[in-house]
Parts: structure tokens; C-alpha cells; sequence
């Protein structure tokens, strides 16, 4: 079953009219971590426990979706043999070209942006005019986007090195220096954990992360993620029309540099 862009039925309560001119405020609360780290799986932890979450993985995917307008762009920069015999854009294949050649990652980027950044807000919107006060946005390169500005808390979702690389060879059956290149394209999980509010450990199971986010820390992540409130001034709530003029800031060339698209798609 494929996931919902949106999911988490908390803090509802439909906007009015009125309200809708007097722009009332939300919550962004930030999840982030690096591929392979096992950000997914917190956020379908946030998502269990009737969380709302806007889910960047998938409007990125998308956008890259066959005859969607970003698809149409990208086979026309890239050619035909990026796509596999249904139609499809071949990820792994696009992603090796990429990942292999800075100017190719650039390109994309510009080709994509202006699709996925109208995505998030649009899902954004969709939580906010239902009168959701708390949001948290699943997005692998919160940093890199430097979104993390519009989110607090933010939550690093951590892995050591090593378990990270032997991870993500394993999911995508690829080679040790694909995997590389996929994790040296994003900013590493040691600086995001330096500018984390609070960070979970995913070095172990899955059972392991269970455990530690519904037990042991539940009531911890539960309530920073539903409340945000680390401290008055970590936690300022803000109008729909900031996160709108930020996300249309995203076609710039200057944050298309920092691979932020790449991690989500590829």
C-alpha cells in the first residue's frame, strides 16, 4: 500500500473564514536524518501515534512520477535511457549519472525544484486550512534547505557511520562506492546530530528503535512533537504565508547547490 503524502488526524479543528484572513499560526516541527538512517521509519512512528506528517519522500518521487511535468523535463535533459521498459524513470540509473557529476546533479536540481517545493506546501496547506496547530515535516535534507530555520523542534534521527554505509548497500543492493556517493552528497549525520534538539539512536534493531521511541522516550518525543515547546523562544509558531514565501525561494540556484532534492528522489 503506498504511503500517504499527508497522514495523523491530531490537532484538528477546520479553519473559518475569518480566520483564514487573520492567518492563523502552526507548529513545524522538523524530522530529518541521513539515508539510510532510518528517518522513515520514525515518522511512521509519529504517523502510528496520530501525528499529522508531510512526508517529503514522497511528493520528491512525485514529481519524478511518468507524464507528471518534472518527468516530461527530466527525460528531455536526460534521454530515453534513463527509463526502464514501462516507462518509468530507472532511480538507480539517474542516480549513479548524478551522483557521479556535479553539473548533472545541478541540472536536475533546477529541472525539479519548483515541483517539489509547490508539493510541500501544498500538503502543508492542505494540515493547515483542516486546522492543524502542530506539523511535522519528514524531510531527509531539513539542514542542506536550510528549512531547519522554519522548524523547531528538530528531530535527528542517527546512525554511526559504518551501520549507515552497510545499510544502505544492503536496501539497494549497490556497490560500496555508490553508496558513498549517495552519503557524501548530503551533509553527515554528526553535524546534524550537533544541531538537533533531540536525537534518536537507530544503531540498533528495529525493535531496538521501537522500544526506545514508544517506551522508553515516548512520552519525551510525543510531547515535543504535539506541544513543541522546548523553550519559549526555540518554539515560535508562524503563519502559512512565511512557509510559502520560503518554499518558492527554493528554485534559487544558491539552495539547489546544496543537493537538497537529489536525497529525496534518488
Amino acid at each position: 500500500m503506498a504511503r500517504s503524502k499527508v497522514s495523523g488526524e491530531g490537532n484538528r479543528g477546520l479553519v473559518k473564514g475569518k480566520d483564514l484572513k487573520q492567518g492563523p499560526k502552526m507548529r513545524l516541527v522538523g524530522l530529518t536524518g541521513g539515508i539510510a538512517s532510518g528517518k522513515s521509519t520514525v515518522s511512521s512512528m509519529f504517523k502510528h501515534n496520530h501525528i499529522s506528517v508531510v512526508d517529503a519522500d514522497i511528493i520528491a518521487r512525485d514529481a519524478l512520477k511518468k507524464n507528471s511535468g518534472g518527468y516530461k523535463k527530466v527525460v528531455a535533459a536526460f534521454g530515453p535511457d534513463i527509463l526502464q521498459d514501462d516507462g518509468q524513470v530507472d532511480r538507480l540509473k539517474l542516480g549513479r549519472i548524478v551522483f557521479s557529476d556535479a553539473s548533472k546533479r545541478q541540472l536536475l536540481n533546477r529541472l525539479l525544484a519548483p515541483y517539489i517545493s509547490s508539493g510541500i506546501f501544498l500538503e502543508i496547506f492542505k494540515l493547515w486550512i483542516k486546522g492543524h496547530k502542530v506539523i511535522v515535516l519528514d524531510i531527509p535534507l531539513l539542514f542542506e534547505a536550510k528549512m531547519d530555520k522554519w522548524t523547531k523542534p528538530i528531530v535527528v534521527v542517527w546512525v554511526d557511520p559504518e551501520t549507515q554505509l552497510q545499510r544502505l548497500m544492503e536496501r539497494d543492493n549497490s556497490t560500496e562506492e555508490d553508496a558513498r556517493n549517495r552519503i557524501n552528497a548530503q551533509m553527515s549525520l554528526e553535524l546534524k546530530k550537533s544541531q538537533a534538539d533531540i536525537v534518536i539512536d537507530n544503531t540498533g534493531s528495529r525493535q531496538d528503535l521501537q522500544e526506545r521511541f514508544s517506551e522508553d522516550h515516548r512520552s519525551r518525543y510525543l510531547f515535543v512533537a504535539t506541544v513543541g515547546l522546548l523553550s519559549s523562544h526555540q518554539a515560535e509558531e508562524i503563519s502559512l504565508i512565511v512557509v510559502e514565501k520560503y518554499l518558492s525561494s527554493l528554485g534559487s540556484i544558491n539552495l539547489l547547490a546544496a543537493d537538497y532534492f537529489l536525497g529525496l528522489i534518488l
